[in-house]
């Protein structure tokens, strides 16, 4: 009778050690899941914050060459002041006009074209002052009738949690060379994340 008891007393604390085992393993894994979850959504705003940042340079580097293209100052939109060596801009794509990405002199277009081309000074791209902490910052998803989406400036859209604007900065106003940073800002579970693409426009064209 003694040898049962301890048979089942032995018996019911295996199966204790074994629910406390599978409860410490369960809690485990599911850590593990919430943990990969969390990592792979952080991963993914750092691609698209890399994504936007990379967007905002290229469109600055895109208004330099349009302003060539349109036989304007190379940094038409975005000139160096000698009060003011550093200056904040919004950049977003120029809905207005659907531009034609062909190779083509410029002095050959019919003039209807001139004109579309030289119709915004900093077509094909909307230029705005801002400052490092407006609202006017925040980045919304717009979808355009072909169903693109496109990540603007725009509050008609679905506000996103990203931020952008553009920093220009001079050291030299006779010196034809900016640099560009595009700053990405957004909030990661109460903590506040940002990236920073750097590069220089200059006026080579013209050398």
């Amino acid at each position: 009778m003694n040898k049962n008891a301890v048979k089942k007393g032995f018996t019911l604390i295996e199966i204790l050690i074994a629910v406390s085992v599978l409860a410490v393993t369960l809690t485990a894994m599911a850590s593990l899941v919430v943990v990969t979850i969390r990592v792979n959504a952080a991963n993914m705003n750092s691609l698209q914050a890399y994504y936007l940042a990379q967007q905002g340079v290229e469109g600055m580097r895109n208004l330099r060459d349009s302003n060539w293209m349109q036989n304007y100052s190379w940094n038409n939109g975005f000139e160096c002041d000698e009060l003011e060596m550093v200056k904040y801009y919004t950049i977003d794509e120029d809905d207005s006009v659907n531009a034609l990405r062909i190779d083509f002199d410029m002095d050959a277009l019919p003039d209807y074209v001139a004109d579309a081309f030289g119709s915004s000074p900093d077509f094909p791209w909307d230029l705005a002052v801002t400052l490092t902490d407006s609202p006017s910052n925040i980045l919304y998803k717009v979808s355009d009738e072909g169903g693109y989406v496109k990540f603007m400036h725009d509050s008609n859209g679905e506000e996103t949690v990203f931020s952008r604007y553009i920093e220009v900065s001079y050291d030299d106003c006779d010196i034809e060379s900016a640099e560009i940073s595009a700053v990405v800002s957004w909030n990661e579970r109460g903590s506040e994340k940002s990236l920073v693409l750097s590069t220089f426009l200059t006026n080579w064209n013209d050398e």
